[in-house]
């Protein structure tokens, strides 16, 4: 059978604000660009301090990180009392990099883009490799996983290869792919380790399973990629989704917000049907071809309702846009 997968505050550090960061790191726009932050971190091990917060540090290779990537790392850490940043305090470092380097939300250029090369990305696949919630979700999907005995797997912005690397180690016999703009040279360090993992620029054909993790609320245009999804399932595909609709970052884009009660309508408008669920993800299969112009309509009504209803308690929210989109 084939499968997709797609996933994905105050008080972080008090005191310490974006005018704080700056200070310490300056403009990222500007700091990403010049040599310092390019020179590569000569020095293994790493430096105690990030090898007791991240296991997977400490036998990192001399030259993967750069001096302003393991600068920055050692200062999420100091703030979060030497160890690896809370979720909130995580969400925190997200926003004052968003914030640092002025993204607009509705423009997609090279701001974003630097914002997702950021180094808090590489924190963030630490995170993901350190918080045990997070190594739970994705042991669930794994388990799920392998009772379908894909050949097959895309893990669609993979980022890290976090659950990438878990699904190759329960599934040996599986081609993964790891679809990702943005790979950090430790990922690809580490993706050369493991023969039945590639990382890949872009879906390649059809899939017996393709994760997403977390990336719906990330793009411009969360429709066409599920539809591009969906075209890359195989014969009795299944797509898992668990999306963040919720505002908790900037770089959930506020135009996508609106899908927060309304996503399964408008994956059944395009023929795809909500079966089951998986950690905190959706199981969806395809049931008939479906139509884009419908999906369309009801992403219109989606939006119309949210701008109109946004403002009502949750549960009276839910009730409406149930009605609204129709």
């Amino acid at each position: 059978p084939s499968i997709i997968i797609s996933m994905g505050g105050t008080c972080a550090f008090p005191g310490v604000g974006l005018t704080g960061w700056r200070r310490a790191y300056g403009n990222s726009k500007v700091n990403q660009q010049d040599s310092s932050s390019i020179t590569r971190h000569d020095q293994s091990p790493v430096p105690t301090a990030l090898s007791d917060a991240f296991a997977v540090l400490r036998s990192l290779p001399a030259g993967v990180l750069t001096d302003f990537e393991v600068g920055y790392l050692l200062d999420a850490v100091s703030r979060a009392g030497g160890k690896c940043p809370s979720l909130e305090q995580l969400w925190r470092l997200m926003d004052e990099c968003w914030l640092a380097l002025e993204c607009d939300p509705r423009i997609m250029d090279e701001r974003v883009q630097q914002f997702y090369q950021h180094p808090v990305w590489l924190l963030n696949g630490l995170f993901a490799e350190t918080d045990a919630e997070s190594i739970s979700h994705r042991q669930a999907m794994v388990d799920w996983a392998v009772l379908r005995r894909p050949m097959r797997i895309a893990d669609y912005g993979g980022g890290f290869g976090t659950l990438a690397a878990m699904l190759a180690s329960s599934l040996p016999d599986a081609s993964i792919d790891v679809i990702e703009p943005y790979p950090h040279a430790l990922a690809l360090e580490r993706a050369q380790g493991i023969p039945n993992l590639e990382y890949q620029g872009s879906l390649q054909g059809a899939y017996d399973l393709i994760f997403a993790t977390d990336v719906f609320e990330h793009v411009p245009d969360p429709v066409a990629l599920a539809m591009e999804l969906k075209d890359s399932l195989g014969n009795r595909g299944k797509l898992l989704m668990a999306n963040c609709f919720e505002p908790v970052i900037h770089c959930h884009l506020p135009q996508n917000m609106h899908f927060l009660h309304t996503w399964r309508r408008v994956m059944a408008a395009l023929g795809l049907k909500a079966t089951e669920q998986v950690a905190y993800g959706d199981v969806f299969v395809i049931e008939r071809s479906g139509e884009q112009m419908a999906a369309r309509r009801l992403e219109q009504r989606s939006r119309q309702h949210f701008s109109v209803f946004h403002w009502l308690p949750a549960r009276l929210y839910r009730i409406s846009a149930r009605v609204w989109v129709w």
